[in-house]
């Protein structure tokens, strides 16, 4: 066995990552045992010890006989075979049981760390033979990605490999998909996972956490010589011994053992790659989602009921307003609440108020009017601030947001939006360098914010400096394939760079993304100009002057 310590084995990574290398985890049972869910090998003892409660060993023996597994295979209690022999024949109590060990499961740490880095690096593919949702769960609660779930193999065609998001492949079926979980379903890997997983593996080097290679199937397809493994990390917990079967593989394909914690083997494992690659903590964004969440839903609640209660109970003297909620549009329920004397001491209430008045109805003279209501009765309300300071750019008064943003970004030094629309309102001000520096802090804070990578990149280019508006317009194409204005706009700059066969590209492609963008069209004939194709240039103009009209 060729071992690494896991410091030697962290410190390749981080190198390997740094230049350009791409790794995918394969994850096992052993991952999600401290998230509360048995492995394996446990529920192999406690499925023996059912079996022989429930059967005497001259009856196991017989339906043994008549399932066709060995002996032996009882003996050494295999997970698929006693699996097969408790629940014959009604295999959906087994689901039904398996299915209740995981819904009250909790994600462990390590699934936290996991879902930062596969979210915010090259390396966003999950391959496991677990039906848990551990994976999925954590990525949606503590990331700004959600993850494409490949819980059949009918889905695994849909991997691709330039994708950006966290992709999770689930090689026996996910908890709801009729899980393989008996020896005949797990024998042979079916074909669409041989075809996908042969491409993540000539793209990515495989590391191994959890996983005991007890199922033959996939273990078969690892060890084919047609399966392009040319190296692998393989970690197993130091109390235990891989398998002659995994020691097989290993030589066959260079393969690394790595003993990790007993305790806290996946936990313990992740914690050093988040320190080591510096990750920062997910709990900063799942608790900044958590609380806008909780603050949108109470707005939302504060608002309606509000409402209801003023057309259901109208006071005796608006007698003249009472109508049904059918009868009354936006303007009219905003209305009867301030004539009902709607005069809230919460805060959260009169951010409610003004965030109908400016998204409805676009009254900016009230929405201003409540948000500032709102940050009297609380000076600490940051999103009040922030939502002020939106108002003030509707209105041109650039000076007035960015004080707003500013004492948005005290109150939270993490508001990551405010930095981008403290920046968008230097850009309107021409002071271009604080621009850049709010929106490079905002991507600091939150890499994953496609906006502050493209309203960066139209600050560099109205500075001339091509390359950087190049390169971050391509980071937000790269995080949100389908931004239209970044294709846009890097069209532009290639044009101006006189690279007319890429801006064309990138004009079309923003036109295949939305047909009526009309300033796709107008940039494009100037490309068309530009390559001396003046009847499709006449073409584009043309149409751009149809679509405005409409």
């Amino acid at each position: 066995m060729k071992e690494l310590t896991e410091k030697v084995f962290l410190n390749a990574f981080k190198r390997s990552c740094e230049n350009g290398q791409r790794f995918c985890f394969i994850l096992g049972s052993g991952a999600s045992k401290t998230s509360g869910i048995p492995t394996g090998a446990e529920l192999a003892n406690q499925w023996y010890t059912e079996l022989f409660k429930s059967y005497s060993e001259a009856e196991v023996r017989a339906l043994a006989k008549s399932l066709k597994i060995t002996w032996t295979n009882v003996k050494n209690k295999n997970y698929f075979d006693l699996y097969n022999l408790l629940y014959y024949p009604i295999y959906e109590n087994g689901y039904k049981r398996i299915e209740k060990l995981m819904e009250n499961a909790k994600p462990s740490y390590g699934y936290y760390a996991l879902a930062e880095h596969v979210s915010n690096s090259k390396n966003n593919v999950i391959i496991t033979t677990n039906f848990d949702t551990l994976s999925e769960d954590t990525i949606m609660a503590a990331t700004a990605k959600k993850p494409l779930i490949l819980g059949h193999e009918a889905l695994a065609g849909y991997i691709k490999m330039n994708m950006s998001r966290p992709i999770i492949a689930k090689v026996h079926r996910g908890l709801f998909f009729a899980p393989f979980n008996r020896r005949k379903d797990v024998a042979t890997l079916p074909q669409k996972w041989k075809d996908a997983l042969r491409e993540v593996f000539r793209q990515y080097t495989p590391i191994v956490i959890g996983y005991s290679g007890g199922d033959e199937g996939f273990m078969n397809f690892l060890k084919d010589s047609e399966t392009p493994i040319n190296e692998f990390y393989w970690c197993y917990r130091k109390n235990e011994t891989p398998s002659d079967d995994i020691k097989e593989l290993a030589k066959k394909k260079d393969g690394y053992f790595i003993p990790i914690d007993e305790n806290y083997g996946f936990d313990m494992l992740m914690l050093q790659i988040k320190n080591y690659l510096e990750h920062k903590n997910p709990c900063e964004y799942l608790k900044k989602i958590t609380d806008e969440r909780i603050q949108d839903y109470n707005e939302a609640e504060a608002l309606l009921t509000e409402a209801l209660n003023a057309i259901q109970n109208p006071d005796e003297a608006q007698s003249d307003v009472r109508s049904t909620l059918e009868e009354i549009n936006d303007k009219e329920i905003l209305r009867l609440l301030e004539e009902l004397e709607f005069s809230p001491n919460d805060a959260d209430k009169c951010a409610s108020l003004a965030y109908r008045y400016s998204k409805n109805l676009s009254d900016f003279e009230n929405a201003l009017k409540w948000y500032s209501k709102a940050i009297e009765i609380n000076p600490k309300f940051a999103r009040a601030y922030f939502n002020r300071g939106i108002i003030h750019r509707k209105l041109n008064e650039n000076d007035k947001a960015i004080a707003d943003y500013t004492k948005a970004i005290e109150l939270d030094p993490n508001y990551v939006a405010a930095y981008n629309n403290r920046g968008t309102a230097y850009d309107d001000l021409k002071e271009y360098d604080k621009a850049i520096a709010d929106y490079t802090k905002a991507i600091e804070l939150d890499p994953s914010y496609v906006r502050a990578h493209q309203n960066r990149g139209i600050t560099h280019r109205k500075l001339g400096k091509y390359d950087k508006a190049i390169a971050d317009y391509t980071k937000a194409i790269e995080l949100d394939q389908n931004y239209v204005a970044a294709y846009n706009n890097r069209g532009f700059v290639y044009y101006n760079l006189k690279e007319y066969d890429k801006a064309f590209t990138d004009y079309t492609k923003a036109i295949e993304l939305d047909p009526s963008y009309v300033k796709a069209y107008r940039n494009r004939a100037d490309s068309y100009d530009a390559l001396n194709m003046s009847a499709e240039a006449e073409a584009d103009r043309k149409k751009a002057k149809e679509l405005k009209a409409k």
